[in-house]
């Protein structure tokens, strides 16, 4: 497997290093705290938030809590920032949801 990666690596390092690439990938990075906000409204201002799962964003804020040491060792400010927002909307979506139930 990790002959696998090597290869797809290096044939990949073209577009790697395109400024298109970083572009492209720091908009997919910064959608997903955009991507979990209408969870967090809808665990505010929801009528009920019987179908919100609490074991899902917990296991999402250990999942981003993982990505965030990823980030800081790869110095990546970017995913940094994005995991960091994203955890704590997880989080906020766990406390809502045991205060609401």
């Amino acid at each position: 497997m990790e002959k696998l990666i090597n290869i797809l690596n290096l044939k990949s390092q073209r577009l790697f290093k395109s400024s298109f690439f970083g572009f492209v990938m720091s908009a997919i990075v910064l959608a997903n705290p955009l991507a979990i906000a209408p969870q967090v409204y809808s665990a505010i201002f929801a009528n009920n938030v019987e179908g919100i799962s609490i074991l899902m964003y917990v296991m999402f804020s250990v999942i981003q809590t993982s990505f965030i040491l990823k980030a800081i060792q790869h110095k990546d400010k970017i995913f940094f920032i994005s995991m960091f927002i994203s955890t704590l909307e997880s989080i906020s979506i766990i406390i809502i949801v045991l205060i609401r139930s």
